[in-house]
């Protein structure tokens, strides 16, 4: 807001008050007056509007200063042509002391930077509030320049409704709606934009000519979060119109409805139209026709195993993985849809009032293979992974102590069973990336295997194994435990067909084991003796094959079925002495005077060949 004095003759003729000699007497008193009016409302409306519609000016000097330390600043601005900081020192003298000298620098900065607009109502309001002090040659410049700064300027007025709305002229905020009083605003070409929290921004661009007022009518739309749709029956049928199955008027029907996708029908006496599926956009408009007919049925269609094939009749879409409604009889014609399936098409022939049912069964497209010259097959490409949980078997055992004591049957060595291979169980998973027909994985799992060995021994006066007094005749029950996990880096090469994928993989890795041995020792009734000894880890290096065939229930989805081989060595080097071995106990006796060599048991040596049948299940391509 600005306060000024105006002609009531003519906006665009400034005051001369020096014209009139009745006025010289009173008019000290008048300039007194309108000091007094002007003082207090300069301070917080002059500066403010100038500003308003500038762009930020370089900062001045800040502190306390007062009007004089302003007008000079704004001296020494002038002299070195920063009109910026000009105007900047100026507006803040001015807002505390409006005096000439004050006005006059602003008005002649603003003039000087070509703000036309500020600089016409800076000197207007110069020659209105100190027309009687101005010197002669100061007054006929202010007056000349106010005439030309008339041609290159014009007034702006905004008017608008929507109040609180932010405007902006050319990038720069001038106020909020209403905005009462106009605006003097250079010539030329301008952009005016109004926001407002709920309301599709306005914008508008316009022209103002010299001394010529302009007037801009700010209209703000409230934001749209609806789409149209518009509904007609082809043969002009008396039919109502049903949006997800609520009845929204006689067709033709137009309306607002939310973004998405709406079943849409038109039903009337004895007639109705087939569904379709529409989907409207926001702010969007549909407008679709639909077919009614006399003579209806009733069709279901089920698509077996794919929730998410799309159901096409008469090329229209109608549902997803399945569909019920009743339509016009006669022959349509039904397609159905699912990426990586082959395209379902048929006639369904219908007759008035039946019921008709159809469940539709898609295959695999026959384009899912690996390799070939057909450029739109689907490869195996991508990240896969899965698991896989098997039985195991040690067809040779794990080469025990135990296992060598059965097997020699020496002295005092009476009768053996048990010793030979050993059985166990295991679970493991995988991921990898395919680069068809090749992948790299990763296989990490775990599994537990036992032996179960019973030797019966004579009676013996050696106490062998550092036994205490004879051993006597007995017979010894051993268990040899062993739980562990492994590691593994392969390569797996893979094919398959429409139902069906085979797989091949080696690699290599490592494992580490945990082992332990436990004794039942029964002798002459009624000694008896348990021992189970210390638990030992051992690493070992690992070498795996692996061969499955798979069916497939969908493009990433099967369920291998194979066997893997893990061949093991805690005699390799690779990790040093790794062979699991008991502590010896010499000292250890059935009962006081009765021995029981207790030596050190050697739980595994030499190769360690797993062999694992195993089920399981793969994701991926």
């Amino acid at each position: 807001m600005r306060v000024s004095l105006r002609s009531a003759s003519s906006s665009n003729m400034p005051l001369n008050l020096g014209r009139w000699p009745r006025a010289r007497a009173v008019r000290a008193g008048v300039l007194a007056a309108v000091t007094v009016l002007v003082t207090p409302l300069a301070a917080s409306v002059v500066a403010p509007s100038i500003a308003s519609a500038q762009p930020a000016s370089p900062a001045v000097p800040t502190g306390p200063l007062d009007a004089k330390a302003q007008l000079a600043a704004g001296d020494k601005a002038t002299k070195a042509k920063n009109w910026a900081a000009a105007i900047a020192a100026y507006s803040a003298a001015k807002a505390q002391n409006p005096s000439l000298e004050a006005m006059d620098g602003l008005a002649n900065a603003l003039y000087e930077k070509d703000d036309f607009g500020h600089a016409y109502e800076a000197y207007e309001d110069l020659i209105r509030m100190h027309v009687g002090k101005l010197a002669k040659d100061k007054r006929a410049t202010a007056e000349k320049r106010l005439k030309e700064l008339g041609q290159k300027s014009g007034p702006l007025t905004i008017n608008g409704t929507e109040a609180e709305a932010e405007v902006a002229l050319d990038g720069v905020l001038i106020g909020k709606l209403p905005i009462a009083k106009s605006m003097r605003v250079s010539a030329g070409e301008h952009k005016l934009r109004a926001t407002k929290l709920g309301f599709n921004p306005f914008e508008t661009a316009f022209t103002v000519t010299g001394n010529t007022a302009a007037t801009v009518e700010v209209k703000l739309a409230a934001e749209v979060h609806k789409g149209k749709l518009k509904v007609h029956e082809a043969d002009g049928k008396p039919v109502h119109v049903f949006v997800d199955g609520i009845d929204v008027g006689a067709a033709p029907w137009e309306g607002d409805v939310d973004p998405g996708v709406h079943d849409v029908v038109v039903r009337g006496p004895n007639v109705v139209s087939a569904p379709e599926k529409v989907t409207v956009d926001k702010n969007g408009l549909r407008d679709i026709e639909l077919r009614a007919s006399a003579t209806l049925a009733k069709l279901k269609i089920t698509v077996e195993g794919s929730p998410t094939a799309q159901i096409f009749l008469d090329g229209k879409p109608v549902g997803t993985g399945s569909f019920t409604a009743e339509i016009p009889a006669g022959t349509h014609k039904l397609s159905v849809t699912r990426e990586g399936y082959q395209k379902f098409e048929d006639e369904v022939v219908l007759v008035e009032r039946e019921n008709v049912a159809r469940t539709v069964v898609l295959n695999l497209s026959e384009e899912v293979k690996t390799g070939g010259d057909d450029k739109s097959a689907r490869k195996l490409e991508g990240f896969y992974g899965g698991f896989g949980l098997m039985g195991l078997l040690l067809p040779a055992g794990n080469g025990s102590d135990v296992q060598e004591t059965c097997a020699k049957r020496a002295a005092p060595v009476t009768d053996c069973s048990g010793g030979g291979a050993g059985t166990g169980g295991g679970l493991f998973f995988f991921a990898g990336h395919h680069w068809d027909p090749v992948g790299l994985e990763l296989v990490f799992g775990g599994s537990f295997d036992q032996q179960s060995t019973k030797i019966a021994y004579s009676g013996s006066n050696l106490g062998v194994g550092g036994g205490l007094g004879p051993d006597p005749k007995r017979t010894e029950d051993f268990f040899i435990g062993r739980a562990g996990g492994f590691l593994l880096g392969r390569t797996r090469l893979s094919f398959q067909t429409n139902g069906v994928r085979g797989s091949f993989a080696v690699g290599v890795g490592a494992s580490y084991r945990v082992s332990f041995l436990t004794r039942d020792t029964e002798g002459p009734a009624p000694l008896r003796d348990a021992f189970v000894s210390n638990s030992i880890g051992s690493f070992s290096p690992v070498l795996s094959l692996d061969a499955s065939i798979a069916p497939r229930f969908g493009e990433r989805i099967s369920l291998p079925i194979g066997i893997m081989m893990l061949a093991e060595s805690p005699n390799a080097k690779i990790f040093g002495d790794q062979v699991p071995r008991t502590d010896p106990e010499p000292s250890r006796q059935l009962a006081p005077g009765v021995g029981l060599s207790t030596p050190s048991y050697q739980l595994s040596a030499g190769p360690q060949v797993f062999l694992g049948l195993y089920v399981g299940l793969m994701f991926g391509p």
